[in-house]
């Protein structure tokens, strides 16, 4: 029985791999190709946070978003 060839004896090359700093796989967020469908991003103020919410939404497929403001605006407004 012959023996299994080595890895460097495969005749077909190995896909080089892609360079990630190159951005050509690395799809645009804000892409008018693939848009998010409205209502799958939640905002939530950090006043109002309360993790029950946050992982209702999150196990609904939902995005979150935790925004870091206060509850009553500041003084002298």
């Amino acid at each position: 029985m012959p023996p299994a060839p080595a890895a460097s004896d495969d005749p077909t090359p190995s896909p080089r791999p892609s360079d990630p700093t190159s951005g050509d796989d690395i799809p645009d967020a804000l892409s008018d190709l693939d848009p998010l469908p409205h209502g799958e991003i939640v905002v939530i103020l950090a006043a109002d946070f309360r993790l029950p919410n946050v992982l209702r939404h999150l196990e609904a497929g939902k995005i979150v978003l935790v925004i870091p403001a206060p509850r009553e605006p500041p003084s002298g407004a």
